[in-house]
């Protein structure tokens, strides 16, 4: 879904309410577990940096929700505990919220933010 905000308010009323509730539980998420990442738009998208280096990034598409990383090397370390994510190249995606496990969420912004 292509999203033109410019602004996270923006980006939250151009999204439906379902799928607000999802990207704010995320953000909310990642603001406590890297307290030293700032919330900035890039292209259209809430985008977490630390020392001006993008971290995580947030997406709504049409069928799912996407967090793109911009380094999955310590995925290969555990294939057994992320196999029921959707994992791409560079993104994790899902569905519904309840396919990404709280802890799990947790354990991935913290491994993106050690990359800094």
């Amino acid at each position: 879904m292509s999203n033109k905000a410019k602004t996270f308010e923006q980006f939250i009323n151009q999204i439906t309410v379902e799928d607000a509730e999802v990207i704010n539980y995320l953000v909310d998420t990642i603001k406590q577990e890297l307290a030293q990442a700032e919330m900035v738009m890039h292209w259209g998208m809430p985008v977490f940096r630390i020392k001006g280096e993008d971290i995580i990034a947030l997406a709504v598409q049409k069928y799912y929700y996407s967090i793109y990383l911009w380094t999955m090397d310590w995925v290969k370390k555990y294939p057994k505990e992320l196999k029921s994510l959707n994992l791409g190249k560079g993104c994790i995606r899902f569905k519904k919220l309840e396919q990404l496990p709280e802890e799990m969420f947790k354990y991935i912004i913290q491994q993106a933010g050690k990359r800094r």
